[in-house]
């Protein structure tokens, strides 16, 4: 949504925005986290201040967002995907930018709403950039670890355990080296098969683009065998004037 929005505003605007989300991907993940944690502070966040007096939301002074696994995993959540987001709209930004406008503009003539047009125009280009996208960003999300262990103050509790966190407490928290290794080797066999998919996907982009072209090209001879065919019908030999 945001990649495609992109699209229809101003240079100026798009500029300041890739500016902040690349300024987002580059904060290191320990700085962004203690700035999240300054905004969900039980005793001076920023976010139980706004709640509480802004909004008037209710009473959420030294309010716990982790005290409810929920409401921390939200927390935590946003926190992950205020990260990954700037490297997923650039992406998809790039692909998006593309497609060619005369297709959506055909699409657009024929009655097509602008949900139609991304289905049947715009997706079907962009699908294996897509792929790959999505296919990082799992792949990524299983390595999510400082965003729970910094956040909460290196202790997090069994709620809190995925399966990072839960390698780590049960080799080096417990001693249970065997355990830790075992789990860790879940993750890796899980990394594994999903960076097997990657060359598909990549070769599924190339198959895709080599037709997209392909079939760019073919209309393109088309168009030019139609305007020569027009051509000489126009030139039909005229009747000689009376001497």
């Amino acid at each position: 949504g945001i990649a495609m929005l992109l699209r229809n505003v101003s240079g100026w605007v798009r500029l300041l925005v890739n500016i902040a989300m690349v300024f987002v991907w580059a904060t290191p993940v320990v700085v962004a986290v203690t700035v999240w944690q300054w905004l969900v502070d039980q005793q001076s966040g920023v976010l139980n201040y706004l709640l509480t007096h802004v909004l008037h939301a209710g009473n959420f002074g030294r309010h716990n967002w982790f005290g409810n696994p929920l409401s921390g995993f939200a927390i935590i959540s946003a926190l992950v995907i205020w990260g990954a987001l700037p490297f997923v709209v650039i992406t998809l930004y790039a692909g998006v930018s593309q497609v060619p406008r005369e297709l959506e503009e055909a699409a657009r003539v024929d009655g097509a709403t602008s949900w139609g047009v991304f289905r049947h125009v715009v997706y079907p280009i962009i699908k294996p950039l897509f792929l790959i996208v999505a296919s990082l960003s799992v792949i990524w999300d299983f390595g999510v670890f400082n965003q729970v262990y910094i956040m909460l103050n290196a202790r997090p509790t069994s709620s809190y355990y995925l399966m990072s966190i839960y390698s780590y407490q049960e080799s080096f928290g417990v001693g249970q080296y065997g355990k830790g290794a075992a789990i860790a080797m879940v993750i890796v066999v899980v990394l594994l098969f999903g960076g097997s998919q990657l060359p598909k996907l990549a070769r599924g982009l190339g198959s895709a683009s080599h037709e997209f072209k392909k079939g760019m090209e073919e209309g393109d001879k088309g168009d030019k065998t139609s305007d020569s065919k027009t051509s000489d019908e126009t030139k039909t030999p005229g009747a000689n004037p009376p001497a």
